[in-house]
């Protein structure tokens, strides 16, 4: 993570505000290209993560999801702001997975030991794209950017909604539509690389205790 320049965070706004501002101006004056990942949700969907989004829709009089969480906007608006000035666009991704039914949970359906063990993962991952120009983003005005991202979740649950019927996203621009073969390693090259990040781990933490 450290890496690969991960913004590690407290969860409270209060406390990560100030690590969150200077890791992104740090970035920006390095001259280089930048890529900030970022979930609005904050964590993924499960029985759990759910029935809190449910609960915080019905307490705040909120439209619930049916397949997303609802998203948070502070911390999307912290860093769109701070990055305003050398960025152009936020482009936002819906993910679909094969296999998955509308009343299932995908981590539930493909584990980890599915995936690295038994050979069992998603043979067709459908990634919708869409792109916002960030000028066009009312980030000045929190109550407005807050109602313009939950609207963005809710058209994200359409899509979702769509996915699960069609096993597809709408094609509304078919002449942007791309199909990219993807395969996952062997499982004993899976066993390896997880070998290759266990040893030094495990040298460290014997070095520690």
């Amino acid at each position: 993570m450290r890496f690969f320049d991960f913004i590690f965070l407290q969860r409270k706004l209060a406390m990560d505000r100030d690590n969150i501002i200077s890791n992104l101006e740090r970035s920006k004056k390095g001259n280089q290209s930048l890529w900030l990942v970022l979930f609005p949700e904050g964590t993924v969907v499960s029985p759990c993560t759910r029935k809190r989004s449910k609960e915080f829709a019905e307490s705040n009089d909120m439209h619930d999801n049916i397949y997303t969480l609802l998203p948070r906007s502070t911390g999307l608006r912290l860093c769109a702001t701070t990055l305003a000035d050398s960025i152009d666009y936020i482009y936002d991704f819906t993910i679909g997975y094969s296999g998955v039914k509308a009343n299932e949970i995908p981590e539930q359906v493909y584990t980890i030991q599915s995936i690295f063990f038994f050979n069992f993962y998603p043979k067709q991952i459908h990634v919708y794209v869409r792109r916002f120009r960030v000028d066009s983003l009312p980030l000045q005005n929190e109550t407005e950017f807050n109602q313009w991202n939950i609207e963005r979740w809710k058209e994200k649950d359409e899509f979702m909604d769509y996915f699960y019927k069609n096993q597809a996203f709408p094609q509304t621009l078919p002449d942007r539509t791309i199909d990219a073969p993807i395969r996952l390693n062997s499982s004993w090259l899976n066993l390896a690389q997880i070998w290759v990040f266990i040893v030094p781990y495990l040298w460290m933490l014997k070095k520690v205790l």
